[in-house]
């Protein structure tokens, strides 16, 4: 069923039956258009679960603290496949976690880096981090234990707080 007209708009939400929705998708060009969408849905219809796109990154943190749950930045994606193919980026954001301020990143562990062949029990680990996966250079992936051992070239992902990257990557590659 398709419905034309502005999704802001309650009678369209209710034409296109919007009080039978599990989830809306607000994904146009325009932030206001998105918020808009995803609060009359939610508040005017009861619409459970919200997804927006967000073309400018700094107004995810206004969606979320206005009942989006859960928001897409195809800059922040963009960013991401670029960091991902520089092989000196040291943290590379993969995902913010709904409703909390943490975050998923991804770090490379370098060949030179001194935690190599040292335990996960044997890190430094800032406060508030997991190690939640490591992909070893042969593909392997492995959820890590005590006593999981660090590789050159192993990709570590963690959940951390922003504040704590740069102590994380220090753990993990042993570069500040």
């Amino acid at each position: 069923i398709a419905v034309l007209g502005d999704g802001t708009e309650v009678r369209v939400q209710s034409e296109a039956g919007m009080n039978r929705a599990d989830l809306v998708v607000a994904a146009t060009g325009r932030d206001e258009v998105n918020l808009a969408v995803s609060q009359v849905a939610k508040h005017r219809f009861g619409t459970s679960r919200s997804i927006a796109r967000v073309n400018y990154p700094r107004n995810a943190e206004i969606f979320r603290m206005l009942g989006v749950d859960t928001t897409v930045s195809a800059t922040q994606a963009i960013l991401s496949h670029i960091e991902q193919e520089l092989p000196s980026h040291p943290v590379i954001h993969l995902l913010e976690l709904h409703a909390s301020d943490y975050e998923l990143v991804e770090v490379m562990v370098p060949d030179d880096a001194p935690t190599i062949g040292h335990e996960v029990q044997a890190l430094n680990l800032p406060p508030d981090s997991l190690l939640s996966l490591v992909v070893h250079p042969n593909g392997r992936p492995e959820i890590p234990r005590a006593d999981s051992v660090i590789e050159a070239g192993a990709a570590v992902m963690a959940v951390t707080l922003p504040k704590h990257e740069a102590a994380l990557r220090r753990a993990l590659t042993g570069v500040g």
